[in-house]
């Protein structure tokens, strides 16, 4: 290697390392800067909560002077309102500017009309309706107005153009309006009697900026800046001239020093309207700060929904798509690298995940085997009681039974005894008397009866157990004598296990029609589905089957 080719060598590295400390020294002071601005922005709800209970106020000496019927005042907390809601909300400083206008144009006030026009000339331009604020600017006669309210609208027509121009940014329609722009300002310039007035001077700095004249730009924001009467909101305004020159020139650091004290004033000002979050998140994104860059584009967003500002919805709709790409990206790399590092910890566990394989089997079979041990146990108990159950029942049917059949043998002995008697004494007609004398009606009640009772006793928790199927409306009581109505009954004879209509039907002296209209009413009115209404009947225990039986 020859020395010159040495000192190429050396100079390159030199350069590269320059260029290294450089691009490093540029992005720590973009990081301190854009620190400084979080802070503010963590702070943002408290700012415009000032702003909201300012507006709350208002509202309620509207309210006063409304039922007052306080012209002057109303237009006052009308223009009031319409300065709070103009950086904060579009809607609603539309609708005060309205009511201003109507107030106006019913009083016949030629200078509050010409207010109220350029309040929603201001409000539209800033939604980015343009043509909406040119027709009510159009609407004021520039002839027949004062000198001073002449400068207004045409500082009014200046801004709208200069908007319009940086909306549209499209050759050759972005220099027409700027040109336009231009040419009103130097109206104004030239009709005024003070130049050195602050509205002057941003006339002359509209014109710069328009003329892309950075340098000279810088130097007259400089100037404008030092005066002391400066409100905050042109001071933000100014900070953000300073910060789109530097920006323009190339100086990053300055423009994004500049940007944020913009960012922070909208902040402190509770102003929605404004493009500085969205030109921070570009910045932020070309610097590699993604996440920094999508919470910034999200605010701006966010900011452009809340004001309802059609032009600062696009703008940051234009670079939340990229943001959104990139960071996405990057989650989608870090989650690739997260998963080789899982893989490879999964191959490490593979070892140990087959050494543990056969003790896991084993232990899984031994826990099926218990599983399958403890269901036989729960599924015999289940049987067990089943059986118990009807063991008991059948004994308890049988004791029943043989009672009853006890009472009618003794009864019928009784009759044939009586019978006996008649025909030995040759009593026909009392003895056709007497034969006439059994009370059918009577003795199905005390059929009736002795089922009820029986079936009550077989089943003390039926009643309950059917009532809890009912809302409390439908629920049932028995009466004193503890028999069962038609409806109890019917189910009743289903739990038993009789579930054919007829056979019901047959016990119960009643057609198969009228069973099954039973059923369907009692049915619709329960809680439960109609075809799982039986299911859950079969379902009311007996009595305990730990119980003895009863006879």
């Amino acid at each position: 290697m020859t020395p010159l080719m040495r000192i190429r060598k050396v100079l390159f590295c030199l350069m590269c390392a320059i260029a290294f400390s450089s691009a490093a020294s540029n992005r720590d002071s973009v990081e301190m800067y854009m620190s400084r601005l979080d802070k503010v922005l963590g702070e943002r709800t408290r700012y415009e909560d000032i702003r909201l209970n300012k507006i709350s106020e208002a509202k309620k000496r509207l309210l006063y002077s409304s039922q007052k019927s306080d012209t002057a005042a109303l237009y006052g907390i009308y223009g009031e309102l319409f300065n709070q809601y103009q950086y904060l909300c579009f809607d609603s400083a539309l609708v005060y500017a309205k009511k201003t206008l109507d107030l106006a144009v019913a009083q016949d006030n030629d200078g509050m009309v010409f207010s109220a026009l350029l309040m929603l000339a201001y409000c539209n331009d800033s939604a980015g309706l343009f043509l909406e604020a040119k027709e009510y600017l159009d609407r004021i006669d520039s002839v027949s107005i004062s000198p001073g309210q002449r400068l207004a609208l045409y500082s009014s027509y200046s801004k709208l153009y200069l908007d319009m121009a940086l909306s549209i940014g499209i050759a050759p329609y972005e220099k027409i309006y700027s040109d336009k722009s231009v040419a009103y300002s130097q109206a104004i310039i030239g009709a005024s009697a003070d130049k050195e007035s602050s509205f002057v001077k941003f006339q002359e700095l509209n014109i710069i900026r328009c003329r892309k004249d950075y340098n000279e730009g810088i130097e007259l924001t400089g100037k404008i800046l030092e005066q002391p009467d400066l409100d905050d909101r042109s001071r933000a305004l100014c900070l953000g001239a300073l910060a789109m020159f530097h920006l323009a020139q190339g100086d990053t650091i300055k423009g994004v020093a500049y940007l944020t004290e913009t960012a922070a004033y909208d902040v402190r000002l509770a102003v929605k309207e404004s493009s500085a979050l969205a030109d921070l998140a570009d910045i932020a994104y070309k610097y590699g700060d993604i996440d920094r860059a999508y919470y910034y584009i999200t605010l701006s967003m966010d900011n452009a929904i809340s004001f309802n500002a059609r032009h600062r919805k696009l703008e940051s709709g234009e670079i939340l798509p990229i943001i959104e790409g990139n960071r996405y990206e990057i989650e989608r790399q870090g989650k690739n690298r997260l998963f080789v590092a899982l893989s490879f910890v999964v191959m490490l566990l593979v070892c140990l995940v087959v050494a543990g394989y056969f003790i896991l089997r084993q232990m899984r079979q031994l826990k099926n085997r218990g599983r399958m041990i403890l269901q036989k146990n729960s599924d015999l108990r289940a049987s067990y009681k089943k059986l118990r159950e009807a063991s008991l029942l059948k004994e308890k049917y049988i004791g029943y039974f043989f009672g009853l059949n006890r009472k009618y043998m003794a009864e019928m002995e009784r009759f044939k005894l009586a019978a006996g008697r008649k025909l030995a004494a040759k009593q026909y007609g009392e003895l056709q008397q007497f034969l006439k004398s059994g009370n059918t009606k009577q003795d199905k009640e005390a059929k009736f009866a002795i089922f009820d009772s029986m079936f009550l006793k077989l089943f003390p928790n039926f009643v309950a157990g059917f009532n809890e199927l009912f809302d409390e409306q439908f629920r049932i009581e028995l009466p004193s004598n503890s028999m069962l109505t038609p409806e109890l009954r019917i189910f009743a004879l289903i739990r038993l296990g009789v579930t054919d209509n007829e056979k019901i039907a047959e016990f119960l002296n009643y057609s198969v029609n009228t069973i099954n209209t039973y059923k369907t009413k009692v049915k619709n009115r329960s809680l439960v589905p109609n075809a799982d209404f039986e299911r859950r009947i079969m379902k009311i225990e007996s009595f305990s089957a730990d119980e003895d039986a009863v006879y």
